[in-house]
């Protein structure tokens, strides 16, 4: 190996060391390497795709850059320093903020400022280094087992097993809401005049879903956007979304009709529609809370009157 190379293969983990060695050196099948690493065939495959993609990407990067971070590229110390962990040594964020002198950096929210901080400056800066630079740490991030970017800027799973995990999530999150809190969505949301959309899925709807125009205020729309509500500027695609939705997640499978042909159905039609929300990028950057959902259309005074009877339920007062 060249000295380059060698750069590039210490940042490999020991597995994906060995995982490359037993595909690329022995010659071994995937089923024989993951059998001999006691890895299932999926999980062997992941493995052996991201050591054979960081391999390729860090020689490239260092032939041309000769380091990590190349001497045109600015950053501050700590976020150097932080990448540099994840990166070089492939810790995890939370172990990294206990090595590192600003100690600051084991609090996500103040981790996520400062690495979005400088993220916009790479981006914004312009010159081919501090492309690259970015897009290294981009590609880095999609490809890598766990994530260490702020998740605005966190690009889909090279692993679609990983993607459809983490759509799975943002589903559940905003279809089947209680009444309750549908009901408020509505009251609080909905306006007859909007024009701007999003659609509810509950079994509360004839067919399963509504489409909901939502007043013209731009807090509602960021509102609704942190919760996980895809918007939509035609009805026509927020109706199509219910539909298939309420179809796939409410409905019994027709007869002669295999479940699994029914997700292949779906998958391809959710996303599609899913990709065509002008907020997608925002939604896709997080996972909904739905507890987050729920209390936000319970008033103060309720939350505090359901304080007060769990403290009483308790025996902490009287």
């Amino acid at each position: 190996m060249t000295k380059v190379n060698q750069f590039a293969w210490r940042i490999l983990t020991q597995e994906e060391k060995l995982a490359v060695t037993l595909s690329l050196g022995h010659k071994k099948s995937s089923w024989e390497a993951g059998e001999i690493m006691s890895k299932s065939h999926y999980k062997f495959l992941e493995i052996v795709a991201r050591a054979e993609k960081f391999l390729r990407m860090f020689t490239e990067f260092y032939n041309k850059y000769g380091d990590l971070v190349p001497i045109d590229v600015t950053l501050t110390k700590d976020v150097q320093e932080y990448l540099s962990m994840a990166i070089i040594s492939r810790m995890i964020p939370r172990d990294i903020g206990e090595k590192m002198d600003n100690r600051a950096f084991m609090v996500i929210s103040y981790r996520d400022r400062k690495m979005d901080d400088q993220l916009w400056i790479l981006k914004n800066s312009g010159g081919t280094a501090n492309k690259d630079f970015l897009d290294l740490i981009l590609e880095f991030d999609r490809w890598n087992n766990f994530r260490i970017l702020p998740r605005y800027w966190q690009q889909e799973s090279a692993f679609k097993r990983r993607i459809k995990g983490k759509e799975l999530k943002y589903i559940k999150s905003i279809c089947g809401l209680p009444k309750f809190s549908v009901d408020k969505l509505v009251e609080k949301y909905e306006s007859a005049s909007g024009k701007i959309f999003t659609v509810l899925v509950s079994e509360v709807f004839p067919g399963g879903f509504k489409v909901m125009r939502i007043k013209d205020k731009s807090i509602n729309f960021s509102t609704l956007t942190a919760m996980g509500f895809p918007l939509y500027s035609k009805e026509i695609e927020a109706e199509e979304l219910g539909y298939i939705l309420a179809k796939y997640l409410l409905s019994k499978p027709q007869r002669g009709v295999s479940r699994v042909k029914m997700g292949l159905d779906f998958w391809e039609k959710f996303r599609g529609l899913l990709s065509k929300a002008t907020n997608y990028k925002e939604i896709m950057g997080i996972i909904p809370n739905r507890r987050f959902q729920e209390d936000a259309f319970i008033d103060n005074e309720i939350k505090r009157k359901k304080k007060l009877r769990a403290l009483e339920n308790l025996g902490n007062i009287k």
